[in-house]
């Protein structure tokens, strides 16, 4: 298969690529790609680091080492993934250092692993924060399901940023996905190691909690409430509050699949929500509720959304 290739100048712009990454990132000309190269990779990659510093930083290396070679995951213009083998390589382009990018579009090799095996290949995050999907999130889930013993102890906690559609109806949809990243970026930054956080849809996200008792989960949710209201959003020129709900469970053994422990989380956050909202409600094992709130930053109580 032909590959794709890109080339950088030394001031690390995108200068030209060849037909093969037009057809790629299934868009009309090279002009498409020059212009938006950014939006061709997720915001993050499946490591979890940004894209676009990422990017800068092999680019850099390929310029002082001659070669860097590593895996990346593209996006096209249908927003699918692309996972790509890259190799970079410095080359002399009308008499100056350029870095040439080669890209194999793994594309067809995964599908015929799948044919072969029989297995489905999910690694899959949300292109705008980083996270799970939901469908790799549910599989996760599932799975956590089948290896369950009687002693095992863990918890699912949902998230529901409160009001949400007037921040997208307000000041627009690019300060929501701001919202969204800046805020999204700050809980991951509380979660403990072998948690996993996956965006549900539009503005929920959830969170599997393994090997954690009461104490740990309270104060988990607790700090990710105060996190989300403890600072205002400043974007695209206007500064308002976000606020965010939360409802956690423990698993107990009469939740026989993760469908019904997903019902009681949602109820959790749903009684949040109408209990007024910036709040969180934790069920333990006896689906005792505990509730808390957080105090809002102190500015004009009027910006509230």
């Amino acid at each position: 298969m032909p590959l794709s290739c890109l080339l950088w100048n030394k001031d690390l712009q995108l200068i030209t690529c060849n037909q093969e990454a037009v057809r790629m990132f299934a868009v009309e000309n090279e002009s498409d790609i020059l212009n938006r190269y950014d939006e061709f990779s997720p915001v993050y990659q499946p490591d979890s680091g940004r894209s676009k510093d990422l990017m800068r930083q092999k680019i850099r290396e390929a310029f002082s080492e001659g070669r860097s070679v590593f895996k990346w995951t593209f996006c096209n213009k249908q927003s699918e993934l692309i996972p790509c083998d890259m190799t970079l390589v410095r080359v002399s382009y009308q008499g100056n250092d350029a870095i040439a990018a080669y890209c194999r579009d793994l594309r067809e090799l995964v599908q015929t692993i799948e044919q072969n095996t029989g297995l489905k290949q999910l690694a899959y995050y949300d292109s705008l924060t980083g996270t799970s999907s939901r469908v790799a999130f549910m599989q996760s889930l599932k799975s956590r399901f089948r290896q369950l013993k009687k002693s095992d102890v863990f918890a699912l906690v949902m998230l529901d940023f409160d009001n949400f559609k007037n921040i997208n109806d307000t000041y627009g949809h690019q300060a929501g996905d701001a919202t969204l990243q800046n805020k999204i970026s700050k809980i991951r930054t509380l979660l403990p190691e072998g948690a996993e956080m996956g965006r549900y849809g539009g503005d929920e996200f959830i969170i599997l909690l393994d090997d954690v008792n009461w104490e740990e989960v309270n104060t988990l949710m607790k700090k990710i409430v105060e996190k989300v209201s403890g600072t205002i959003m400043n974007t695209g020129g206007f500064v308002f509050p976000v606020t965010i709900s939360a409802g956690g469970v423990f698993w107990d053994p009469s939740c026989l699949n993760c469908e019904q422990l997903l019902s009681r989380a949602d109820k959790a956050l749903y009684d949040a929500k109408r209990n007024g909202r910036n709040r969180f409600i934790l069920l333990d094992r006896r689906r005792r509720a505990i509730e808390e709130t957080a105090e809002l930053p102190r500015h004009d109580k009027s910006l509230l959304l």
